[in-house]
């Protein structure tokens, strides 16, 4: 467990920075279209779910993904210590410290604790989302069809999008889908693009790593992004300028959210309505060489940051004949002898 977790901490941490550089980035792509905004937020994805990446002289990032060595510590009680010369790495064992045995014995059960501290609350996370789940295909089991796969239902408060295989969209009973098409127009873009299999995917991805605040941020501005580029693909394919009718059907159902926080399912209301409603009052075609440098910046982002940095090894490691249950291997606690050992 203890391997697994330093496992998620090293890819937390290499995370945060892709989050960091997407947060940057997303700045001066402020006027462009959101698609491309929601698109830098699959490296973060990739970094939070796979603990291995290849190595690339394109790697933009900054450092390894193994920054937490897996053998921080190798024992629970030992004064050995490291020396270093330039052609091999050497043992000496001193004179026994127990004070250093102490502080082994202490880094080793808070990773233990912490271990176990982050997967009941990754389950609990999951067990959330399961619950979510299933009240709320209880909710809709009796909804009526009203034609393809919209549904209409008494017991919900806003529209919105449900399902893996076969995702349907559920409309209240009070709201005609067809004097609000382009709301409907907005969830069927949700369908086009599988955005229910990549919110439940992500969602598992964070929470994975629940622990970092950065994460949560990151899920919620991807969120964001993900309803914004919808809003915008919505407003492109109408030939009618329907901002201010789009602005006002925004405003009014977020205000009927009811109970509908749930991470599998996402309806029109979410996000920053806010937001939402400014983006899309200011909403205008990108003008085509905007679109070109955007496709550039984050073609670029996508390879720089999907790899990891090709690190050179400058000395062989030597450690023939030493016991793992007898050495302390902290990196933190190397020491250079300059003369030998």
């Amino acid at each position: 467990m203890t391997a697994i977790f330093i496992t998620v901490l090293n890819m937390s941490i290499t995370a945060s920075i892709v989050a960091l550089a997407v947060i940057l980035v997303r700045i001066p792509l402020k006027k462009a279209p959101k698609i491309f905004s929601y698109a830098l937020w699959a490296v973060v994805i990739l970094r939070l779910i796979f603990p291995f990446s290849i190595e690339s002289i394109f790697s933009l990032m900054p450092t390894s993904a193994n920054i937490i060595p897996q053998d921080i510590v190798f024992a629970q009680n030992s004064g050995i210590q490291l020396a270093y010369t330039p052609t091999n790495m050497t043992v000496y064992n001193p004179t026994p410290n127990v004070w250093q045995g102490n502080e082994a014995n202490l880094v080793v059960s808070v990773i233990e604790i912490a271990s176990y501290v982050w997967l009941i609350g990754f389950v609990a996370l999951l067990v959330y989302a399961v619950i979510g789940y299933v009240s709320l295909k209880r909710c809709v089991r009796f909804a009526t069809l009203v034609r393809d796969n919209i549904f209409e239902s008494d017991r919900i408060k806003m529209p919105f999008v449900f399902g893996f295989i076969r995702p349907k969209i559920y409309f209240p009973t009070m709201i005609d889908p067809a004097k609000h098409d382009y709301i409907l127009k907005h969830e069927q873009v949700h369908i086009k693009r599988c955005d229910y299999l990549i919110k439940p995917f992500a969602y598992i991805a964070f929470a994975l790593h629940w622990f970092n605040p950065l994460m949560w941020a990151a899920y919620f501005l991807m969120s964001r992004d993900m309803e914004m580029s919808c809003d915008e693909a919505v407003l492109k394919k109408t030939s009618k300028d329907i901002r201010r009718n789009y602005s006002t059907s925004l405003l009014s159902l977020s205000t009927r959210r009811g109970n509908l926080l749930n991470p599998i399912a996402f309806s029109i209301g979410e996000g920053n309505v806010r937001d939402r409603i400014a983006n899309v009052l200011k909403f205008k075609k990108s003008a085509s060489w905007v679109t070109a440098l955007s496709v550039i910046v984050v073609g670029i982002f996508l390879v720089g940051f999907s790899s990891d940095r090709i690190l050179a090894i400058d000395a062989p490691l030597s450690t023939n004949n030493i016991s793992a249950d007898t050495m302390i291997f902290n990196i933190s606690s190397w020491h250079v002898d300059e003369h030998g050992a």
